[in-house]
């Protein structure tokens, strides 16, 4: 819609890489420490008919209530290359299985977590090379922009832009 929005604090050990597509599950909006959100995110979805999640609770399944659980090339081949295997296609895996949580299996808000667990330590070249694999990167991808932010660094210049 263009009015709504959902943005997570992310911990210092977290590296969030994004194959052109949601990857955001299930999101409990009253964790303001680490949850910023448009005010009708969950209206918007309701009035579309495609709310998944709570409303009661405040809780939003982000990817399943604006896209549809549909199974996508793209991030079959980014976890392929997160995990250093060739194992994954969209017939073979759920992304609410991988997706952005801060919801515990009791529902609590917990720290924002992801399923996807590294095979070794990514450098800024392997981050670089994840955005040209196919389907994740093609023709129509101009430029690719990373954000490294330091959460010790001085607000005004604790954030290196690295850009291919």
């Amino acid at each position: 819609t263009g009015h709504t929005y959902l943005a997570l604090k992310l911990s210092s050990s977290v590296v969030f890489m994004q194959p052109n597509i949601a990857a955001m599950g299930k999101i409990d909006l009253d964790d303001t420490d680490h949850v910023v959100a448009s005010a009708n995110l969950i209206s918007v979805a309701q009035k579309a008919g495609t709310f998944v999640g709570d409303a009661a609770a405040n809780v939003i399944d982000l990817d399943a209530s604006y896209n549809g659980d549909i199974a996508s090339d793209r991030m079959a081949a980014g976890l392929n290359y997160l995990y250093g295997t060739d194992t994954f296609t969209k017939d073979n895996y759920s992304e609410t299985d991988f997706a952005i949580s801060n919801v515990g299996e009791n529902g609590a808000i917990v720290p924002v977590y992801s399923n996807i667990q590294l095979t070794k330590k990514f450098s800024v070249e392997d981050s670089i090379h994840f955005f040209q694999t196919e389907p994740i990167g093609k023709t129509g991808n101009v430029e690719t922009h990373l954000f490294q932010v330091s959460a010790t660094g001085d607000l005004n210049t604790a954030i290196t832009e690295w850009t291919v």
